[in-house]
């Protein structure tokens, strides 16, 4: 597994899209928490499970994070605002919004994520902090 592979790599450029095809990601609230909502900019604190659309687990835990561009994988920045402290939602993220056409290798060259992976992510949000 590769640990934290959402915020150690810079996300994929969005290159040539305009603002009719831009990718977006595909929310669903598992469970609708009833807590903070969390913004672009906070501190989070996250449980999350990453696989690919295959089904390969790529990576679990839990994480604090910033969420801002170039902190977190474009799919986390577009896909968590909204979310309740307490709240469940799995992102479906394009590849355009993850790793793209680059994917991520672990130390041994071995694909973790491959090109042009679709990403599922379950993220249980668990706190929120407003940074000023």
């Amino acid at each position: 597994m590769i640990a934290l592979a959402l915020a150690l790599a810079a996300p994929a450029a969005l290159v040539g899209c305009d603002s009719a095809e831009a990718p977006e990601v595909s929310i669903q609230d598992l469970r609708v928490g009833e807590g903070e909502a969390a913004q672009v900019g906070d501190s989070i604190y996250v449980h999350y499970k990453g696989w690919t659309e295959s089904g390969s687990v790529f990576d679990e835990g839990a994480a604090g994070l910033l969420l801002r561009p170039m902190s977190v994988i474009d799919g986390w920045v577009q896909g968590i605002p909204g979310q309740r402290v307490g709240g469940l939602r799995r992102l479906t993220i394009p590849p355009e919004l993850g790793y793209g056409a680059r994917g991520i290798r672990d130390a041994s060259g071995a694909w973790v994520i491959p090109p042009n992976a679709t990403l599922v992510f379950d993220v249980e949000l668990r706190r929120v902090v407003r940074l000023k």
